[in-house]
């Protein structure tokens, strides 16, 4: 039996919207197809313009769930830089460290 393991994703705040669509559907997609548990912090929690999202889970469900919510942010940011053009940003930044984090983690097991 796999150890539950617990991983802190720190977002934009901007890109919160994209990981929940519209009236939820997004995120109870991703919801659905993992046992993970996914919770995304409130308002209350935004701190410089950041959220929090926490997964929780085996190992295989924490990174599948990660790997489909890092998607949405992708491309969420693909459509915003085609708009500005402006590159990378801070979030993709935080999302290739998280990558590495998980890469590191799961050959541990």
């Amino acid at each position: 039996m796999d150890e539950d393991i617990t991983k802190d994703i720190t977002i934009d705040d901007s890109l919160t919207s994209a990981i929940i669509g519209p009236k939820g559907a997004t995120i109870k997609s991703v919801r659905k197809k993992t046992t993970a548990m996914i919770k995304i912090g409130d308002d209350d929690s935004v701190v410089d313009g950041t959220r929090k999202i926490m997964i929780t889970g085996a190992m295989k469900e924490v990174m599948w769930a990660f790997n489909s919510i890092k998607q949405l942010i992708q491309e969420s940011q693909i459509k915003r830089d085609d708009q500005n053009k402006t590159g990378r940003t801070k979030t993709t930044v935080m999302f290739l460290e998280s990558c590495r984090w998980l890469q590191k983690k799961a050959k541990l097991f």
